[in-house]
């Protein structure tokens, strides 16, 4: 298993953004974060709830310093060669106040208990006028149990940084029906092939052939209708949107 995991993190770095991959629709939205963090990051960056740091490369030649935080046990589903930084709870962040530049905070509320406690730490290690950059799922299926622990909305996003007394910058609902629908039938085969694989009996490893042949199609299909669909005309009217899939959220940190 060790092994799968180490080709399936090396694959989802090189083609996680293309439509090859099984959740190239959630991480096609994740990556707007880093393409705001590329125009906001300077200086010091904390990426809280870091992961395997897939992004750092991209965004470490602008800064002063990266800083990858993930906790012990989140940590472990990981390889060894993809350890963050620092382990730290991330409502317990042990660095001094006012210390970075920009906070990173991509797909990690989910897992956390107190979402407040994880906002109000990441306001306190930032400095003055520091930027939040955060995204969270909504409309996403159960992923990584049993860390996985909750989705929030968008009013409850809101509240989250009113009340750690910072200024929204932007708030984007990211994903629609098609995006949530296309995506979920995507991960649900993904876990399928995973699960028959996981019972390693030579009769599962042999049906499991065609399943992840029709597996590939329906995966490319899927990916190249939502690819498609994004880039319809903007004579369309914008309905509110009643199934995000997910929302990005900058904020910044009061001056004064």
């Amino acid at each position: 298993m060790i092994i799968i995991k180490n080709l399936w993190e090396n694959f989802s770095d090189k083609f996680g953004r293309s439509i090859i991959h099984p959740q190239y629709i959630m991480r096609s939205y994740t990556y707007e974060a880093i393409k705001e963090a590329k125009r906001y990051a300077k200086g010091k960056l904390v990426d809280i709830g870091c992961g395997t740091m897939s992004y750092r490369k991209e965004l470490e030649p602008q800064l002063e310093l990266y800083v990858g935080v993930d906790h012990p046990q989140s940590s472990k589903l990981y390889s060894p060669k993809r350890r963050p930084d620092v382990l730290a709870d991330a409502s317990e962040l042990p660095f001094d106040k006012n210390m970075f530049d920009t906070a990173l905070i991509l797909q990690v509320l989910e897992y956390v208990k107190s979402p407040q406690n994880v906002i109000d730490e990441a306001v306190r290690v930032l400095k003055p006028g520091g930027i939040l950059i955060l995204t969270s799922p909504f409309l996403y299926p159960l992923h990584d149990i049993p860390y996985d622990r909750a989705r929030y909305s968008e009013t409850f996003l809101r509240d989250l940084v009113h009340n750690s007394s910072l200024q929204i910058v932007k708030l984007k609902v990211q994903g629609s029906f098609l995006d949530f629908w296309l995506q979920s039938l995507n991960v649900f085969l993904l876990k399928k092939i995973n699960n028959i694989l996981s019972d390693k009996k030579l009769i599962n490893m042999i049906l499991v052939l065609p399943l992840m042949i029709i597996t590939i199609f329906i995966v490319l299909s899927n990916n190249i209708i939502v690819a498609i669909t994004r880039k319809k005309p903007k004579i369309f009217k914008n309905h509110e949107n009643y199934f995000p899939l997910d929302y990005l959220l900058i904020a910044r940190k009061n001056k004064f």
